[in-house]
């Protein structure tokens, strides 16, 4: 509801022997017969305490102009007028369908943002580990690679990025790819990235399998299995609209 006295700061009455409690008594009367006419109950409080800050303003004006405090009361309670009319018009302002209205969408933007910071928050934390900490190639022993890749590879598949952080190649054959991606939630995303064929050299496609982990920053590792000693490897993601094809270039790696 409107501040009723134009946001002024509350001046109480003087107060000589014998003067301010009737009048409160008044004023107290007058407010509780006005909020009685409005049905929103919640707006009641607010209601009594604008006009009671009102009527205390406007008979302290008049104190100060040299009215006596009985004569202030009276004047400042006239002048409000009839409290079942101002009751009503302040019902009608405070229509309590729509105020209820009004305070249910407030509760339940707040529970809805309490269930997103709970359900993002995980997600958020998931995804700086693996942005900032996580590398899957540390789980691969570094005596047993015998051919990696130099720096990061980057690729635009749709609307997604994604980088090729490592490559490497093991003293039993295996090739592991490890990818970072930004995982769009699928309400956003048309798609789903579940990794590259690989080709070798002479053409051979390569299907792999691996581990991802389930934060909006995404890293990645594939494995294709009895991969022969190559110079390079070709990385393929062969789908309608979203073809791409990546070289990368393998250097050996002294112990």
């Amino acid at each position: 509801m409107a501040d009723l006295h134009g946001g002024r700061q509350r001046r109480p009455l003087r107060r000589g022997p014998g003067h301010g409690l009737m009048e409160r008594a008044d004023f107290a009367a007058w407010c509780a017969a006005v909020c009685r006419h409005i049905r929103y109950r919640p707006a009641r409080a607010q209601a009594a305490a604008e006009l009671m800050d009102h009527l205390t303003d406007h008979a302290a004006a008049l104190e100060d102009a040299g009215a006596a405090p009985e004569e202030a009361a009276r004047t400042a309670l006239a002048a409000m007028g009839d409290a079942g009319e101002v009751g009503r018009a302040l019902d009608r302002a405070h229509p309590p369908l729509l105020c209820a209205s009004v305070a249910l969408t407030r509760a339940c933007a707040v529970l809805l943002s309490v269930a997103a910071c709970l359900f993002l928050l995980p997600l958020l934390f998931l995804s700086a580990w693996d942005l900032l900490i996580y590398r899957p190639v540390r789980s691969i022993p570094r005596e047993e690679i015998v051919r990696a890749a130099a720096g990061d590879t980057a690729a635009r598949i749709g609307n997604k990025v994604v980088v090729v952080t490592d490559v490497v190649q093991t003293r039993d054959g295996t090739l592991s790819v490890c990818l970072l991606e930004f995982n769009v939630p699928p309400i956003l995303n048309s798609f789903g990235f579940y990794g590259f064929q690989v080709r070798d050299e002479s053409g051979r496609i390569y299907r792999g399998g691996g581990q991802r982990s389930g934060s909006y920053f995404r890293r990645s590792i594939d494995s294709y299995q009895d991969f022969p000693p190559t110079d390079s490897v070709t990385l393929l993601y062969d789908e309608p609209g979203r073809a791409c094809q990546l070289t990368i270039p393998l250097e050996e790696v002294t112990p």
